[in-house]
């Protein structure tokens, strides 16, 4: 009798588990970040810990280039774009590129940053 009311408690408790996460799937959409982009004030005082060619290559994500682009751009493979990139984000603490443009550009609101100016060094490199 302790056999059936252990295996009849352990099946309640797994339909248990499988209605709470069906519940829970119903008010989490799949693809949609669940956390707040990193706090700008941590990554204003994390962007001085990043060499020039990984501000260069932030700078080019923040403005919506592809790895292709950037490594055009900057005269480096697509792979070594992306190897910034990957620095980038560990340095910052920061999930992923499109979190990444957010704090950009937010950082750019503010006044911390100026992209355009990355944009602007990297045209009077090339021209030189």
């Amino acid at each position: 009798m302790l056999v059936v009311q252990i295996c009849v408690q352990k099946l309640e408790d797994r339909l248990m588990f499988h209605w709470l996460r069906s519940i829970t799937n119903l008010f989490h959409r799949p693809g949609k970040r669940t956390s707040s982009p990193a706090p700008p004030e941590r990554v204003r005082r994390r962007w001085r810990s990043l060499t020039m060619r990984q501000r260069q290559v932030a700078a080019l994500v923040g403005l919506n280039f592809t790895y292709q682009q950037i490594g055009d751009i900057l005269y480096i493979s697509p792979h070594t774009a992306r190897s910034h990139t990957r620095n980038v984000l560990r340095k910052l603490h920061i999930k992923d590129k499109a979190e990444l443009c957010t704090v950009l550009s937010i950082l750019e609101e503010q006044g911390v940053i100026n992209l355009q100016a990355y944009g602007n060094q990297l045209d009077h490199n090339r021209l030189t």
